[in-house]
């Protein structure tokens, strides 16, 4: 079983997670972590074989913030962190399974209301994240602020109850409902920080283009013979030919159109704005359904916690969990099937 160290020094949260004598890590999957820094996850500062260093602007615990007031604004303020941050770990292929739900793990800045959660992921063997359960905890362990109606507790817990399992969607409009200003402050500011991350990744990317065609440059000049970091030389470099990248693809069958998967995370749903292929004209299609994801040549299918379900050859797939697919199986979203081919 993995284990936790954490200090907390001047409102910076320092935590190591190890892995169990029988855990692996994922190290692929905690790369896309590094890069990718979804919201409300601490971020992956240094790595070993068997352990991670996380960091986080945050100066005390979940468990020990509830034990103070929390206002209706306040635990609402909580309640939609977890939905972006739970859609922004879906929506970037990666595990939700992997996310320490685990009050004591999860850590907040008291000054700007931040909460930050713990990404482990280890090869097999985790278990479902219980999200809903998650949110019974906080509820049945906070203290809400004295004189204030509560009523809005019991009928969210009778809300969330409804449904078989955590649906994210519907939380957030309810909180909209509740307290409309949540909504707008937190999605503002997931929108901000996914541009950063962007520009973030397009500068490294531009740095390291640049750092080439310096090397480049320089050997041309000299005569020098430049070595990149596996052993190649500029000549080499230079002579190389373009590649051509295969892509694996799916067939709609409906329309018969051929759709290419053209990225190592690829998201399936209805909605245009966060999905790279929309199925705009079948309303039992979720908003992101699902996302396939490619490692070392292997393609893997995740349900988003849809609504109506995700199926390879008719069998439903559980939703947070990867499931390989292979080249003619049948994928289907909710009432609608596409072919994978290679």
């Amino acid at each position: 079983m993995s284990k936790l160290k954490v200090s907390i020094k001047k409102s910076t949260v320092t935590a190591m997670m190890k892995a169990g004598r029988k855990e692996r890590i994922n190290e692929t999957e905690l790369s896309q972590l590094a890069r990718i820094k979804p919201c409300g996850i601490m971020h992956v500062t240094k790595t070993k074989k068997d352990s991670v260093i996380y960091t986080c602007p945050a100066n005390i615990n979940l468990t020990d913030r509830l034990k103070k007031a929390i206002s209706k604004y306040d635990f609402f303020f909580m309640i939609e962190q977890i939905v972006i941050m739970v859609e922004d770990v879906y929506n970037n292929g990666l595990n939700v399974n992997s996310v320490r739900f685990n009050m004591d793990d999860v850590y907040i800045n008291e000054m700007t209301k931040e909460m930050y959660f713990i990404y482990f992921p280890i090869v097999g063997g985790q278990e479902s994240a219980d999200i809903v359960g998650f949110i019974e905890n906080i509820i049945y362990t906070m203290t809400p602020v004295i004189n204030e109606d509560t009523n809005y507790i019991s009928r969210f817990m009778y809300y969330v109850r409804s449904f078989h399992g955590f649906n994210g969607n519907a939380i957030e409009k309810y909180i909209s409902r509740e307290e409309r200003a949540v909504v707008n402050v937190l999605k503002n500011k997931a929108v901000t920080m996914q541009q950063q991350t962007m520009q973030q990744q397009t500068m490294q990317q531009q740095i390291m283009q640049q750092q080439i065609m310096q090397q480049v440059m320089q050997g041309s000049m000299d005569g020098t013979t430049v070595l990149s970091d596996d052993g190649i030389s500029v000549q080499q470099i230079q002579q190389m030919q373009p590649v051509n990248y295969h892509f694996a693809s799916l067939t709609r069958q409906v329309t018969g159109e051929k759709i290419e998967l053209g990225k190592p995370s690829f998201v399936l749903g209805k909605n245009p704005e966060k999905s790279d292929y929309a199925v705009a004209d079948n309303t039992n299609i979720s908003r992101v359904h699902a996302v396939i994801t490619t490692r070392n040549g292997r393609y893997y299918v995740m349900d988003q916690n849809s609504t109506n379900g995700t199926f390879i050859n008719g069998r439903i797939i559980k939703a947070g969990q990867e499931t390989e697919i292979l080249p003619g199986d049948c994928l289907m979203l909710a009432n609608e099937e596409f072919i994978f081919n290679e």
